[in-house]
């Protein structure tokens, strides 16, 4: 397994940075240095690396220039920092693949530029916030395999540009179709493996 070393946060002029399939051993990432690479980078990506224990770091929410946040298939867990809430520059924010838990953060609201949500396959729970509305850039939601419940808030319903929403596999409970009707834009909507209620069957003709 890789080793990161004090020197990488000495590339201050660094704009991409990537780490795929380089941890396999267990391992957690320094929490203090992340915030000396805030100046540049635009772009920071951890794919396939089963090695990489722990949670994400807090201080990767000062990295405030980020335009893509993509943390896919490693072995984080726990909650996610509040403080990727600062990160309201970015126009891809990918969690998938992981273990993280609790409920989603409700600070969507600053994010206008984001155009693609992936937070499939971990363990979140509780339902969704409200601010999730807010993504008005918003082009792709992807919720599925997770613990998700109750019912949609109206607020995704704002979400005009939407064209993929998949809630697949957690425990929506209805809501649904008030919302879809009004998002014309979908070319893509999944919704298998939830308890949808009665209301929602009749939207659809189910008698």
């Amino acid at each position: 397994s890789l080793v990161i070393k004090p020197e990488l946060f000495k590339l201050k002029h660094l704009k991409s940075l990537t780490f795929f399939n380089c941890f396999v051993s267990p391992i957690t990432l320094a929490k203090e240095d992340w915030i000396n690479l805030g100046s540049n980078l635009e772009s920071l990506e951890f794919r396939s690396n089963p090695g990489l224990i722990g949670g994400l770091p807090e201080t990767i929410g000062s990295l405030t220039k980020l335009k893509s946040l993509v943390v896919l298939e490693n072995g984080f867990n726990g909650k996610v920092p509040a403080s990727l809430c600062n990160l309201t520059r970015l126009q891809r924010l990918v969690l998938a693949g992981n273990l993280f838990t609790g409920t989603i953060p409700d600070c969507f609201n600053g994010f206008k530029d984001l155009l693609i949500l992936d937070l499939s396959r971990n363990l979140f729970s509780g339902t969704l916030p409200l601010s999730i509305g807010e993504m008005v850039s918003l082009l792709k939601l992807d919720l599925s395999n997770n613990q998700i419940e109750g019912e949609l808030p109206q607020e995704l319903g704002v979400l005009k540009n939407l064209t993929l929403l998949d809630l697949r596999n957690n425990i929506i409970s209805g809501g649904l179709f008030e919302i879809i009707v009004k998002i014309r834009s979908l070319t893509d909507l999944v919704l298998s493996g939830n308890p949808m209620g009665s209301d929602d069957d009749d939207m659809m003709g189910i008698k």
